[in-house]
């Protein structure tokens, strides 16, 4: 188990490095590393982490394992952990940009033991990351018999920052002991590979250890100009067995040799591609584990990749493989630092070990800056190099040397074992820039630095400027002045020069707002809230249809390789669509467009539109969009669908968002892009021209891509200042910020023209504020404030409106400050105006210069200015392009008519009226003072007049003095006399006025006077009440005159005094208790019986009546009576409904029937003395509590209102109905209709009377509430004819005939059974045991027709039954069940009658389901035929029928067949329950047999090709596979044997018949001459070299070079097939050059060929 899993990072540079570490799945984590100070990050323990992936989850790619490190400085990076208890290690180290490639081959330990089932703790491994998306991997040259761990594809596409993993199980297949040694990987696009093992050995015994590297690719290892490798590998502390060099070959007929090369050494073998030699340990300088240290040399006739197995003790459990680099001149020479190099990290193994060196001999070598004091061996075979092995190393370790090394480390612990190469992969220079200005850390001119980034040491150095020698600028660092290209040459004595990629250096674009948004992405420059396509001319369209037009020109530009005859469209839309056809070999095909502005412009480019569906972005692309060296570009990439160099390195960066250049170089960050959905742009706020490079990289298909210029525009200066308005802060020079004028000033706490907050308010981060809103233009005359000079065209400068001053500022009175002014900060505004705030004479937030009314007295500031204007506008007959008017009198001085300094359309003059109250009330008559007065802070007025409406407000007339009605008419006061009711609802105003306020006057509010009449009386009443005692006092409720007195006394109010001056004041003294009065009073002057009454209306306006009061005598008997009235009460408060109406009629029959009277009732007798709370229905009255209840009577004479009688006359006796007890939840079960008969006094009476004395009661049965109310049809017994029947009863009180009714109900219920059901038997689908049955009919099977019952299900333990899943399985029964064999049982019930039950089987029976294929038979072998059974385990019967219909049977699923055509085979289980049929078909195929003669191959032509003779191969059907000799597929297997457009080389023809009996492979060599090369060191046709061409195939060659004269240049053979441009060691110059090739083969046929090509710097 892998433990103790660390990162270690260090760096060589002294100062702090800035780190990325994205751990890949978990985001991104920085950290700062230096020298001193490396960093360790640790990882995780276990097998699954972020280093670590389960050999369990091979089996699909991973996005959540592996690190991706970034820095802005040389790093490096490695990987050490243990495993097994410590008893295993193991470490990987980073190649960086060189492990990035297309083309490995592999390596691990060579497993040679025998290995056991137990042995599961090995295996090997490749894993691969992909560093862009859709990316292919391929793995081949696999032994056909391996055994891949989960069946892993070995073809897999993979987007940027995947992962994907094959692993091989050695004890799963003697194949996969070392059958990942020697495969190839490759891809389309760069990818990084691990491989080695987990656990191996390189020896025959138990010992153990893990060994694995990050590995180099052929493009790294292979040397340009060189075809061989040479190693020298240095022995650490194992035996011979396990310190064994590994080298695998890439090509064909590779020789190996140790201690010396093909002509000094000895040959140990030869190899063909893909396959290997683990070379023993004795063949070391030293044998043995008591000579640590010793060396070998090893060269090879080809390039090749080498690992090395080391140990680190002599035990076979101490092992370690890594990955070993070729020699090569250009090595570099210090190696900075291998930090903390006894340790696998903090908690984890301590290790003793040391280091080992390759040096140049007598190159001095310095550890830790130190001269080592170790021995150095010689290398037999190479005195160019000597060796060492130091020991007893500790912490961070550098090396250092004067000529080329190579490091690696090595440690050990017990069992376990570390080590790996630290340098000697070779990186050209790379250049980095550093800021030279810590406040400023922008990497552009004039604030950056130039470097040599890179760990490499050069003799001397050469910095080149648009790649002309810089003079004197030869250091490692360089500070560029002049935006363009820089490059850097790394010069190596005694080996070459090596030039870093050129790089373009720009200069900065400038963040004029200082908002964060550099001017090329900022669509707001100045931070003024408005677009900078607002206030720059943006009115341009380029006809891109044409190379020419009113506004630009244009030029296309293809390279070579591009045949496209219409390489470029432009269109009037200014869309534009690239085209180039396919790269051939390494001539990329391009397309470039270069569009020249006439002007300098501001533009921005796009993805086209969709209306070039064609020109979608694919990711085989690349692309340079650029601008002049002096002048920048910038692209924003919100949404990542770019990926951006932004080293100019070749390595596309991801997450980009932003990145500003004059040359940025991108390419799509997906499969495909189409047309109208790019989200990113490229923008220039200034530039004279661009070009876009389009590059198809595909070697397939011709493609396209469409761009779109999306907006172009051009600087304008409205107020002449030479600030541009994009730039300025006040566009129109009037004094004003654009911010303000545009209407954003509410942006602007600070006031300095510019909005604030930018940081937290720009979502999109353009520079432009959120919520800025589009520029006003106040008096929508066409011309934004910003550039209007009257933006309310009120004839009044802005300028002067926002009191900047006039006739100081603007001398020429234009509106327009004069030019000239101070602007030391360049904004475009004066230094005099910035801190001046626009005058806001009325502080309503609106600025005079856009108010029509700047002092908010209702006069138009035109009319005060005193020009000639309609609402607030200046007349005039037009409006120039400033928006100020013409042809009218304004723009002259305004007026100052107090000359207080403050002209009229500032001043403001008011008069405030203080709020009036109203409506005001008076009573009829009444007199009235209606008052109006001004606030404080209110001007005065001149003149006030009193105006009166009588018809609401519509008219009004002014009041005239008028005596005893309107007095004081011109005062602020109004008197109103005797108020009539005809003046009700009038309103009254004051109109106020000043002499010096022309344009208006001032009303008061409207006071409505509301006149209220007097109530309407009668002025003498008489109250008349009984007197039972003859003494002539009683109580009168006084009320009862109230609608004597008035009419409306409802409406009115009454109060009761002694004295008629008490009722005329009111208030005071009035009768407390009216309703309750008595007429005895202990005042001799007051008479009791004579009152006064107040009557007041809801308004207060009140009239007096007189009140006499009157005793009289009862006339009623004294032995006069009533019977008692008797109710039964329905419930426990005793109360019920009484009906004594027929009272009335006993009464009346005591007075002459003549006599007009009016009986009233009243529950006590104060109520019947005030005459109050009389009972109104005396036929339906409830009594008011539970017991006996007397009622009180009054007789009243109708005609005078005197009072006849009063008395307790009638009785309520009330009594209690009978005590209910209801059956409840009375059931019977029954086994059918009219089989139960109840006899109901018997089975209830009980029950109902409960408690109750069964001698007062008595219970009767109805089948009917009818029956029962009525006492009809007694029953004494009842049968189940229903399945419910319903009984009313009648239970009654003998004694008082109270009798109450209810109900119930009696229920009969049929006793439950249950049917039986047939089992259900299925064939098992999948044989996993289960079947889905259709369960659908299986309840209404049980249960048959019985209605009202419920069943449960219980499995054979009684448990209640449950699906797979768990839950419990309930009526109904699911439509289908998903089970095994077993018996359930159904239990049926209603609840009440007793249970039924019946069991159900379901038996699952195995299927016979299995799977054939069809048979090809090879060469007219027979073939067994082998059928796949899904229930393998089970015995079935086999019936086969062959083609000639003949039958075969057996008891096995296999077949031995010759016979070709159809065959049936029927599978049967053995109980014939379960069976299934197929049909194949057997077909007959010959493998291919192929040579040289063959195939016709046409060579040395700019269209080589190979055609093969389809009919010599044999009887089949053949298909046609081609790679070329890099390893790159060049066709997919195909139907014809024909290929052309070959670039040359020796190609792999794989062939095989079409139904796959065999494949062959034949190497065919197919001459190339080039047409050009260009040795400038970038890696790419850096020399001429004819391809295709084998030594074995010639006797005789001569390859010549002459320049255009005729001049020799060179002579070469197939040997030595390659010129680097030079003669003599001079660098010849651009040209064309001639060749002469003949080839002599050993058939005699000769070869001659004569052409030209071009060499090109």
């Amino acid at each position: 188990m892998p433990q103790n899993q660390y990162l270690h990072i260090s760096t060589p540079n002294v100062g702090p490095v800035n780190l990325t570490v994205n751990q890949l799945g978990a985001g991104n984590q920085a950290y700062v590393v230096s020298n001193d100070n490396p960093v360790e990050i640790f990882i995780g323990n276990g097998n699954n982490t972020a280093f670590i992936l389960p050999s369990t989850n091979t089996a699909s790619s991973t996005n959540s394992k592996g690190y991706i490190i970034q820095s802005d400085k040389a790093v490096y990076v490695s990987v050490r952990l243990t495993a097994g208890n410590q008893n295993q290690a193991g470490s990987l180290v980073s190649k960086g940009l060189s492990g990035l490639g297309n083309s490995f081959r592999l390596g691990s330990f060579t497993n040679l033991k025998n290995f056991s089932a137990s042995n599961q703790d090995y295996i090997n491994f490749v894993s691969v990351m992909a560093t862009e998306n859709n990316t292919q991997i391929d793995f081949s040259d696999l032994p056909a018999d391996i055994v891949v761990v989960n069946n892993t594809p070995l073809s897999v596409l993979l987007n940027a920052g995947e992962s994907y993993v094959i692993a091989l199980n050695p004890a799963t297949t003697p194949s996969n002991r070392d059958g990942l040694i020697g495969a190839l990987v490759t891809s389309d696009k760069p990818i990084v590979v691990n491989c080695g093992s987990l656990n191996g050995s390189n020896d025959t015994g138990n010992g153990r250890d893990a060994g694995f590297d990050q590995i180099a690719p052929l493009e790294t290892i292979a040397i340009e100009g060189q075809v061989f490798s040479e190693y020298i590998f240095i022995r650490a502390n194992g035996y011979n067995a396990i310190e064994r060099p590994l080298i695998v070959a890439h090509y064909d007929n590779t020789e190996v040799w140790v201690d010396g090369d093909n002509t000094s050494g000895s040959l140990l073998t030869t190899l063909n591609a893909g396959d290997y030699i683990s070379i023993d340990g004795s063949n070391f300088s030293t044998s043995g584990v008591s000579s640590p240290g010793g060396n070998l040399y090893v060269w090879t006739s080809k390039t090749t990749f080498a690992y090395q197995g080391i140990g680190g003790t002599n035990n076979e459990a101490n092992q370690e493989l890594f990955f070993v680099p070729p020699l090569n001149c250009k090595a570099p020479r210090s190696i900075d630092n291998i930090p903390l190099i006894q340790s696998s990290g903090t908690g984890g193994m301590t290790f003793t070990g040391g280091i080992t060196i390759v040096a140049e001999t007598g190159a001095a070598v310095n550890i830790n800056g130190v001269p080592t004091t170790a021995t150095p061996q010689a290398v037999n075979g190479n005195s160019n190099y000597v060796t060492y092995q130091i020991t007893g190393l500790s912490g961070n370790i550098s090396v250092s040397s004067d000529g080329q090394i190579y490091v690696s480390y090595y440690g050990a612990n017990g069992a376990a074992a570390v080590g790996g190469f630290y340098s000697g992969f070779i990186f050209k220079p790379e250049i980095t820039s550093d800021p030279i200005d810590i406040a400023v850390q922008e990497l552009c001119i004039p604030f950056i630095e130039l470097s040599l980034g890179s760990e490499e040491a050069f003799d001397a150095y050469q910095w080149f400027y648009n790649g002309i020698v810089i003079t004197g600028a030869t250091s490692e660092t360089y500070l560029p002045t002049t935006p363009g290209f820089y490059q850097l040459e790394g010069i190596i004595l005694n080996c070459s020069t090596v030039l870093s990629d050129n790089i373009p250096v720009s200069a900065c674009v400038g963040d004029s707002d200082n908002d964060g948004v550099n001017n090329n992405l900022d669509i707001d420059v100045d931070n003024d809230g408005i677009l900078n396509t607002l206030e720059s001319d943006c009115n341009y369209n380029f006809d891109l249809s044409t190379n020419s037009g009113p506004y630009f020109t244009s030029n296309v530009t293809v390279s070579t390789a591009n045949t496209e005859a219409v390489p470029f469209q432009g269109f009037t839309d200014q869309n534009l669509l690239m085209t180039a056809s396919p790269t051939v070999g390494m001539v990329p095909s391009s397309t470039q467009y270069e569009l020249i502005f006439d002007t300098p412009t501001q533009f921005k480019i796009e993805l086209a539109s969709d209306v070039l569906p064609s020109g979608a972005m694919q990711d085989t692309e690349e692309y340079i969009i650029s601008v002049p060296f002096n002048e920048t570009i910038s692209v924003f990439n919100p949404d990542n669908q770019l990926l951006i160099d932004i080293n100019y390195d070749g390595v596309y960066d991801n997450n980009v968002t932003q990145f500003t250049a004059f040359e940025i170089r991108f390419k799509l960050n997906a499969a495909t892009l189409a047309t109208g959905n790019g989200s990113f742009y490229f923008q220039s706020q200034v530039a004279s021209q661009f070009e876009i490079k389009y590059i198809n990289n595909s070697e397939i298909s011709s493609n396209q891509v469409g761009f779109q210029l999306t907006q172009a525009c051009r600087a304008i200066d409205s107020d002449g200042d030479s600030v541009t308005d994009a730039f300025d802060r006040d566009s129109d020079n009037d004094g004003i910020y654009d911010l303000v004028e545009s209407g954003n000033a509410i942006l602007d706490d600070n006031q300095d023209g510019m909005v604030d907050t930018l940081d937290a308010n720009d979502a999109d981060l353009d520079g432009h504020h959120d919520s800025a809103q589009f520029p006003v233009d106040s008096d929508s005359d066409g011309v934004f404030d910003f550039l209007d000079l009257d933006s309310d065209n009120d004839g009044l400068y802005d300028l002067f409106e926002a009191g900047i001053g006039i006739n100081t500022l603007d001398i020429d009175n234009n509106g327009q400050m004069d030019l000239g002014f101070f602007d030391d900060n360049l904004n475009g505004v004066s230094d005099l105006v910035e801190t001046i705030v626009p005058t806001d004479s009325d502080l309503d937030g609106v600025p005079d210069f856009i108010e029509s009314d700047s002092d908010n007295d209702g006069c138009f500031d035109v009319q005060e200015a005193g020009f000639q204007g309609t609402v607030g506008v200046l007349d005039g007959t037009g409006i120039d392009e400033n928006g100020l008017i013409v042809g009218g009198n304004g723009y002259n001085a305004a007026i100052d008519s107090n000359a207080d300094g403050l002209f009229d359309y500032q001043e403001f003059t008011e008069i405030i009226i203080a709020a009036v109250t109203s409506p005001q009330f008076i009573c009829e008559a009444d007199n009235i003072s209606l008052e109006i007065s001004l606030e404080a802070d209110s001007d005065s007025y001149d003149l006030i007049v009193w105006q009166r409406s009588t018809d609401g407000g519509i008219s009004w007339q002014i009041l005239s003095e008028t005596p005893a009605s309107f007095e004081n008419v011109n005062s602020n006061v109004l008197e109103v006399l005797n108020a009539s009711l005809s003046l009700s609802n009038n309103l009254f105003r004051t109109e106020m006025s000043r002499n010096d306020l022309v344009c208006q006057t001032f009303f008061s509010e409207p006071i409505e006077v509301i006149i209220n009449p007097l109530p309407v009386i009668v002025s003498n009443v008489n109250l008349f009440q009984c007197d039972q005692d003859t003494d002539g006092i009683t109580v009168f409720n006084l009320s009862e005159a109230n609608s004597l007195i008035s009419a409306n006394y409802l409406n009115e109010n009454f109060t009761y005094f002694y004295s008629s001056q008490q009722a005329e004041q009111g208030g005071f003294n009035a009768i407390e208790n009216p309703i309750n009065y008595q007429n005895t009073n202990i005042d001799p002057n007051i008479d009791p019986n004579q009152l006064f009454v107040r009557v007041e209306t809801l308004e207060g306006c009140a009239s007096v009546s007189q009140l006499d009061l009157f005793v009289s005598t009862t006339q009623i008997p004294n032995d006069f009576s009533i019977p008692p009235y008797s109710q039964c009460y329905d419930d426990s408060d005793g109360q019920t409904l009484f009906d004594f109406s027929d009272s009335e009629a006993l009464v009346l029959e005591l007075f002459p029937p003549t006599q007009n009277l009016t009986i009233s009732y009243y529950e006590t007798q104060a109520d019947a003395l005030s005459e109050i709370n009389a009972i109104t229905d005396t036929s339906n009255y409830q009594n008011s509590n539970g017991v006996n209840q007397n009622i009180w009577l009054r007789i009243d004479s109708n005609i005078d209102n005197s009072c006849v009688g009063m008395g307790p006359y009638i009785e309520l006796v009330v009594n209690p109905l009978p005590e209910l007890n209801t059956p409840l939840d009375s059931f019977y079960c029954i086994n059918g209709p009219n089989s139960l008969t109840l006899d109901l006094n018997m089975e209830f009476d009980a029950v109902i009377l409960g408690a109750q004395n069964p001698t007062a009661f008595s219970v009767a049965y109805f089948t009917s509430l009818f029956d029962a109310e009525n006492d009809l049809a007694q029953v004494s017994s009842i049968s189940n004819t229903t399945n419910i029947q319903t009984v009313f009863y009648r239970l009654i009180n003998t004694n008082t005939a109270c009798y109450d009714i209810a109900q119930f109900d009696i229920q009969f219920y049929a006793i439950p059974t249950a049917n039986s059901v047939n089992s259900y038997i299925a064939c098992d689908s999948d044989n996993n045991g289960q079947f889905l049955f259709d369960t659908s009919d299986l309840e209404s099977a049980v249960l048959g027709t019985q209605p009202n019952m419920s069943v449960a299900y219980f499995d054979a333990q009684g448990n209640p039954l449950e699906d797979p899943n768990g839950l419990a399985i309930t009526s109904p029964f699911p439509q289908s069940f998903l089970t095994t064999s077993q018996t359930i049982t159904a239990v049926v019930s209603n609840g009440f009658c007793a249970e039924a039950e019946t069991d159900i089987e379901f038996l699952v029976n195995n299927n016979t389901n299995f799977s054939v294929e069809d048979v090809v038979i090879c060469n007219g072998d027979s073939q067994a035929i082998v059928l796949y059974l899904e229930a393998s385990f089970s015995e079935f019967n086999y019936q086969w029928i062959l083609p000639d219909l003949s039958t075969v049977e057996t008891t096995q699923p296999e077949l031995l067949v010759s016979q070709l055509g159809s065959y049936q085979v029927t599978v049967t289980n053995l109980n014939g329950s379960c069976s299934q049929t197929q049909i194949f078909d057997v077909f007959e195929s010959q493998g291919p047999s192929i040579s040289m003669e063959d195939i016709a191959i046409v060579q040395g032509t700019p269209n080589n090709s190979i055609s093969i003779d389809e009919a010599a191969l044999g009887t089949a059907n053949y298909e046609f596979e081609l790679i070329d000799e890099n390893g790159n597929l060049v066709a997919p297997y195909q139907d014809q044997g024909y290929f052309d457009q070959l670039t040359g080389g020796f190609y792999e023809l794989y062939v095989r018949d079409e139904l796959q009996c065999e494949e062959v492979v034949i190497t065919i060599p197919v001459l190339y001459i080039p047409n050009f090369f260009t040795p400038n060191n970038d890696g790419y046709n850096d020399v001429w070299a004819i391809k295709g061409i084998s030594s074995g195939e010639y006797i005789f060659s001569k390859i010549s070079i002459f320049d255009r004269y005729g001049k020799l240049l060179k002579n070469m053979t197939i040997n030595q097939n390659f010129w680097d441009g030079t003669y003599n060691g001079i660098t010849l110059p651009t040209n064309d050059y001639w060749y002469s090739v003949e080839l002599l083969k050993l058939d005699g046929s000769i070869f001659v060929k004569q052409g030209h090509f071009t060499l090109r710097r």
